[in-house]
């Protein structure tokens, strides 16, 4: 009785894995430093560690800009794709949440730029931002104005094809750990909405990559798992 249900279950598994939509990569790029004042609640030399989650799909847009030397990502209106899914750090509260006050209230940004000091490897500089006073998250107990980084030299190279591209697929074209302390700025702040900052002082950068699966994939496993029971259900009443 065991072993045809096995075979019938490991047929419902096979066709789950054909049917089910391949998962979309998602970038992080994970920052970690140390505090460089006394403010928000940090103290100097206390380490931190932020991590920016890009969202797959991100279209292209009138204010985005490329060329031979900038690959230049920018959600400055309600029209443009959300730019970050998920925005985490040392000392944050909260979850972050596409600011929606008006159609001028996203202002964030991911811009890379091609060997600015002279070193060989390229510039970052990323921010998420509200100009109206939400996008979820806290730090002191006080809303979050601006989580915006700086490196002028990455440590890393990337890809600047001269036209537009998901910021997904550049970075994930770099994966990998880096040390950017050898720039002339290599930094972090964290700004309130009532005023005042911390300053972070980056030691390392690391882009990596997992997979979300699509919604999809989920409505298969969740029919599939609808079936399985009715199956079983079935052979139970038949039983009686």
């Amino acid at each position: 009785m065991l072993y045809p249900l096995l075979r019938r279950w490991s047929f419902v598994l096979a066709v789950g894995f054909c049917v089910a939509t391949p998962a979309r990569a998602q970038i992080s790029i994970i920052l970690s430093g140390t505090s460089n004042n006394n403010a928000l609640g940090y103290t100097i030399g206390q380490p931190v560690t932020f991590t920016y989650t890009l969202n797959g799909g991100f279209g292209n847009n009138a204010t985005s800009y490329f060329d031979a030397s900038y690959n230049n990502w920018y959600e400055f209106h309600l029209t443009a794709d959300s730019l970050f899914s998920a925005i985490t750090g040392t000392g944050l509260t909260g979850t972050y949440t596409r600011p929606t006050f008006d159609d001028t209230d996203p202002h964030s940004y991911l811009q890379l730029r091609k060997n600015v000091d002279g070193s060989g490897f390229d510039f970052m500089q990323m921010s998420a931002a509200t100009q109206h006073g939400d996008m979820g998250l806290s730090v002191g107990g006080n809303l979050v104005s601006s989580v915006y980084l700086q490196l002028n030299r990455t440590g890393a190279n990337f890809a600047f094809a001269g036209v537009w591209d998901e910021p997904t697929n550049v970075l994930g074209a770099a994966l990998g750990t880096y040390d950017p302390s050898g720039g002339s700025i290599a930094g972090m702040t964290v700004s309130r909405v009532i005023g005042g900052s911390a300053n972070f002082n980056i030691t390392s950068l690391t882009i990596s990559t997992s997979a979300i699966p699509e919604a999809s994939t989920y409505a298969v496993w969740t029919g599939l798992g609808a079936i399985a029971w009715v199956v079983v259900g079935r052979r139970r009443w038949k039983r009686r």
